[in-house]
């Protein structure tokens, strides 16, 4: 191929991403804290209402830096031993709902890092406005269950299927609200089944 050729395909290959592809990322700071980057202001007062609404500790301040936009929470939401481990899970999945819903796609996450009090953090695209789209969690929890979060009542027939009935020992809602289903297996099944 001439070096006329490649630069025509550079320009083929450039012209076919979006003129406004844009990313911000989301990361999950200390046991007590979001970050946005890149984020606009407008979706940050969004995802305050979202947190307003959803953490019943509320926030304990804000921080705004020159890269970033921070919340810091009452309480440690991304402590493993938290009691409100689960409503911060369910926190977590309505602020996605809300980013997807501003056209805010999920593209992946990563531990970029690798300090033990910075946690996770999720790379954001913006494109097109999406259908609408329903958020749900599926952790672990103890040795031997399984906590289905924010999930309709199909699905959770459908993970019973693939994990087969009669590897269940017990199945049981954990709130009023019938948001946290919750599924003790057999503890044989996760020797077998590494999750």
């Amino acid at each position: 191929m001439s070096k006329s050729e490649l630069n025509n395909t550079d320009r083929n290959i450039l012209n076919e991403f979006p003129l406004t592809y844009q990313h911000a990322c989301m990361t999950f700071t200390m046991n007590d804290r979001l970050r946005f980057f890149r984020f606009p202001l407008t979706i940050i007062n969004i995802i305050r209402k979202v947190i307003n609404t959803t953490w019943l500790n509320g926030l304990q301040n804000e921080k705004q830096d020159a890269d970033f936009y921070e919340f810091k929470f009452h309480g440690n939401p991304w402590s493993s031993r938290e009691s409100g481990n689960m409503s911060s899970r369910i926190m977590i999945l309505h602020i996605l709902s809300v980013l997807h819903s501003h056209g805010w796609s999920l593209v992946t996450s990563n531990d970029f890092s690798r300090l033990t009090e910075d946690r996770n953090s999720l790379i954001f695209q913006l494109g097109i406005r999406p259908l609408a789209t329903s958020f749900f969690a599926i952790t672990r929890y103890d040795l031997d269950k399984l906590r289905l979060i924010c999930i309709s009542s199909d699905i959770i027939q459908a993970v019973k299927r693939i994990f087969g009935e009669n590897n269940i020992q017990r199945e049981e809602w954990l709130d009023d609200g019938r948001t946290c289903c919750q599924l003790k297996m057999y503890e044989i099944f996760f020797l077998f089944f590494n999750l």
